[in-house]
């Protein structure tokens, strides 16, 4: 994936998850708020603690479970 290919697949993630009022999947970790969506053989993981006030972080992997984090 490509600096220009990773952009389109992470905006395209936020407006799925977070930012565009995702449905909500399991919890990753006791108390987390997740949202994940995929596409192309891609995940994207959008975690996070807290409501208002928050800390998180989101992440993606391919077929190959190779990871790449964002941190927030």
């Amino acid at each position: 994936m490509n600096r220009g290919e990773l952009e389109r697949f992470v905006v395209a993630a936020k407006k799925q998850t977070y930012v565009g009022d995702g449905e909500p999947s399991p919890a990753c970790r006791p108390g987390s708020h997740d949202l994940v969506w995929e596409s192309g053989g891609w995940r994207y993981l959008d975690s996070y603690f807290g409501g208002t006030d928050f800390i998180g972080h989101q992440g993606r992997a391919d077929d190959q479970k190779r990871p790449l984090g964002f941190v927030r």
